[in-house]
């Protein structure tokens, strides 16, 4: 697949304009025309805009903020009468500001917002299509009424309009942003309000249902498509969600915000290697970001496993993650290497999985031999009988020379001093102690973990397997699986 130009985030945090004293439905008016800046931003290229309090586009939700610019800015509205004015002021990231101004009638808010936009294009270095340019100064609808409940609609959504109590939301006519919808539902900026509501609620197919129309009245608009793909995908409508993915990567290719979701509907359909060849197109820096080697993980996965130099590259690239570790310490206990995957799960630890972390160091204290270590650790996950048995069986002296009879030892002594042989060698004297406690319980699955690693370590290859399946169903999360 050839290289495409590669088009960065460029994210735009607008504060919520305050509503002027003293004008007649100044909600609605605010609203409305914040709702046209907003949407006619994020049909820019590469531009993730988001007013300050209100829900995400459901588009915007995988964009990948690789080399992302960050600029902030705001809206002033001023009115009297009908004669309106509007201040949209954009700061680069060293907070060097401009603004402009634009001034109109009521009547006609796109007339006051288009000439912004263009502004704020050129200033931003981000030009749209003439199709885009042309969208922003078309009447929002051609019913009035519609264009007061598209700000009432918007208001709502930034929170200076009452919203419906939650037994109404939905309801054409007693719920102010559904109804905006309802009466034109070819008005995009209403829709698009309904459908990012509807989504931020998880009424999903609530949220997609308005959104055909409105991409019929605004053909151009990249960030209705991408929010339809985002929701098909949600939906686990995977066919759907790729060919509407692709259709927004024709409209916008080699855009940053889309790059992640059309790979992942790649591989949801079957087609790693369309994936991979995506991911291909990025800058050398990318690869680096840990959604982007996240991917990379699923598509090796989706071709038998990923191996571990990838899982290390992810550990490296997400250092809150505690997933990348999680699967990284499931191949150190495959492998038997306790020591590794000991280090492992204190790392899972540190990146906030502490109960999971404490409940994984039990056994493999008692793999590695260390019974000082797992007492300790069944004390701090408050299995204080665990703790005393493996104190007892300390107290015992149980080492790799010699390990307790089933007369003279509970399970949980005899597991311990069969990890102490199995760590010391002595793989006899550690089979015949876990043949013991396998022929009392057979479905142990510390004991049949234990067994597993001396069959490997002898090289019994099948015996190992059958082994592996009996402690597949004994515990499935075990970590020696």
């Amino acid at each position: 697949m050839a290289p495409r130009p590669w088009t960065p985030v460029l994210r735009v945090d607008l504060a919520l304009p305050e509503v002027p004293e003293g004008v007649n439905r100044g909600p609605e008016l605010v609203g409305l025309l914040t709702v046209l800046v907003e949407l006619g931003l994020c049909d820019l290229p590469g531009v993730v805009a988001l007013v300050a309090g209100a829900p995400p586009p459901p588009g915007q939700g995988r964009t990948l903020g690789f080399q992302e610019t960050r600029w902030t800015g705001g809206l002033e509205v001023r009115a009297v009468e009908d004669a309106v004015t509007l201040d949209l002021t954009l700061c680069d990231p060293a907070q060097a500001c401009s603004t402009w101004s634009e001034s109109g009638s009521r009547a006609l808010p796109q007339e006051i917002v288009a000439p912004l936009l263009g502004e704020a294009a050129v200033h931003l270095g981000r030009e749209p299509g003439q199709l885009v340019r042309e969208r922003w100064g078309l009447p929002v609808s051609k019913d009035d009424y519609a264009v007061l409940l598209t700000g009432r609609a918007a208001a709502t959504a930034y929170g200076q309009h009452p919203a419906a109590s939650p037994a109404l939301v939905g309801h054409k006519r007693q719920d102010p942003v559904t109804r905006a919808a309802f009466v034109d539902p070819f008005a995009a900026p209403a829709a698009w309000v309904v459908s990012r509501r509807d989504a931020d609620l998880g009424e999903l197919n609530r949220a997609l249902d308005v959104l055909p129309r409105a991409q019929a009245a605004r053909p151009e608009s990249v960030q209705l498509a991408a929010d339809e793909a985002a929701i098909l995908a949600a939906l686990g409508r995977d066919e759907p969600a790729r060919r509407s993915w692709q259709a927004v990567r024709l409209r916008a290719p080699g855009d940053a915000r889309y790059v992640l979701p059309l790979a992942e509907a790649e591989l949801a359909t079957g087609s790693p290697d369309v994936a991979g060849d995506i991911l291909d197109t990025l800058p050398r820096g990318a690869e680096g970001h840990p959604d982007v080697v996240a991917l990379r993980v699923a598509i090796a996965d989706a071709g038998g496993e990923a191996e571990d130099e990838l899982l290390a590259r992810w550990q490296e690239a997400a250092p809150e993650d505690p997933e990348p570790v999680r699967r990284r310490l499931a191949l150190r206990a495959r492998e038997q290497a306790w020591a590794e995957a000991m280090e492992l799960a204190e790392e899972l630890g540190r990146r906030g999985a502490v109960d999971e972390a404490r409940r994984l160091e039990l056994p493999l204290a008692l793999a590695l031999g260390d019974p000082a270590r797992a007492e300790e650790a069944a004390r701090a996950l408050g299995r204080e009988d665990t703790a005393s048995r493996i104190a007892r069986a300390r107290a015992h002296g149980a080492g790799p020379t010699s390990c307790p009879t089933k007369g003279e030892a509970d399970r949980v002594t005899r597991r311990a001093c069969a990890a102490s042989a199995l760590q010391a060698g002595e793989l006899e004297l550690a089979r015949a102690t876990l043949a013991a406690v396998l022929a009392e319980a057979p479905w142990d699955p510390d004991a049949l973990a234990l067994l597993l690693a001396a069959q490997r370590r002898a090289g019994e290859t099948d015996a190992a397997g059958l082994t592996r399946s009996r402690l597949a169903q004994a515990d499935p999360d075990h970590p020696a699986l």
